[in-house]
């Protein structure tokens, strides 16, 4: 773990605790930030009229090419919340090279099979997880549950209106909103600097990954997919941790969310049965299959790094 840390180029220009702190506050005011430069940046197609932000605001779908433009905004507030914002924190408060926020850039054929090879076991897990979360009754919580379950058929209406793809040209330009940009920011803001500043403060690897993915998942606000999505986290951050090489992480989180974009994109071309409607729980052997391939893939891959003096 020692020499983990050692390996972390990127230093804390104060204490660990004050720059997790510090970086923290920005994360969050940064998610602000982006919707507004999101907002901005779609004022061209919808001009200075306050109905028609209104009506788009509360109905995407109500303005014409509603969908392309909630896109725009969307990738926007992707690029400027989980890029430009994390990545000026380095340079401009760490005062150190935005590439410090990896040990490595380099690679090997296994960074490469290694996340190809455990996505797919672990899709099935996370399918099972799915299903399990979105099962959970949250009528103890009284008012809170009614606006969680809320909120998530919302946040789900908007994913189907996100999400409808004419041909192939949407379905490229849905990947780059849905897989490619994510996958770079999310790995640079949550595993590049937040899992890092909190390893560094904690002193241990299993807990930065688990609350940098519990965080990770929380920010989201989609609590009847909380633990599936930080399922993800983990598994993202493991590894990076095992790797010290944060683009790795960036193609596992791009293949499940691409992944993802094919599965829906197959199913509205009639390629592929939509079964969302009446999902199933998997039996139980091809779950454990799933765990085994994941736990087995996993460990090879940690064992592989821990051989070269790299994994935590």
């Amino acid at each position: 773990m020692t020499k983990y840390l050692d390996r972390l180029p990127l230093q804390p220009r104060l204490s660990s605790s004050s720059s997790l702190f510090i970086y923290f506050v920005v994360l969050l005011l940064g998610f602000f930030f982006g919707q507004f430069v999101g907002t901005l940046a779609i004022v061209p197609f919808l001009g200075a009229d306050l109905e028609a932000f209104t009506s788009f605001a509360e109905d995407p779908s109500s303005v014409p090419n509603g969908q392309k433009i909630s896109w725009l905004m969307q990738s926007i507030y992707t690029v400027v919340s989980y890029i430009l914002i994390p990545l000026a924190f380095v340079k401009y408060y760490e005062h150190q090279r935005t590439r410090d926020i990896s040990p490595s850039w380099k690679g090997s054929p296994i960074d490469v099979v290694i996340p190809l090879a455990i996505i797919f076991p672990f899709l099935v897990v996370n399918a099972q997880l799915i299903q399990w979360n979105q099962g959970m009754d949250l009528s103890f919580l009284g008012s809170l549950g009614e606006w969680a379950v809320k909120t998530e058929q919302q946040m789900k209406e908007q994913t189907e209106f996100m999400t409808q793809m004419d041909g192939i040209g949407d379905m490229i330009l849905l990947s780059i909103m849905i897989a490619v940009l994510p996958a770079i920011g999310e790995e640079i803001a949550f595993r590049g600097l937040l899992q890092n500043y909190i390893h560094r403060v904690s002193g241990n690897a299993h807990v930065a990954v688990w609350v940098a993915a519990a965080v990770f998942s929380a920010i989201h606000l989609q609590f009847l997919g909380f633990f599936p999505r930080m399922a993800l986290g983990v598994l993202f951050g493991y590894l990076f941790v095992w790797s010290g090489k944060l683009w790795v992480a960036m193609l596992a989180h791009f293949l499940n969310n691409f992944i993802t974009v094919l599965l829906v994109y197959s199913q509205q071309q009639g390629m592929m049965e939509d079964t969302s409607e009446t999902p199933e729980l998997l039996p139980l052997a091809p779950t454990l299959v799933a765990v085994l391939a994941v736990a087995g893939l996993g460990y090879f891959y940690y064992n592989y790094y821990k051989q070269r003096g790299v994994a935590a």
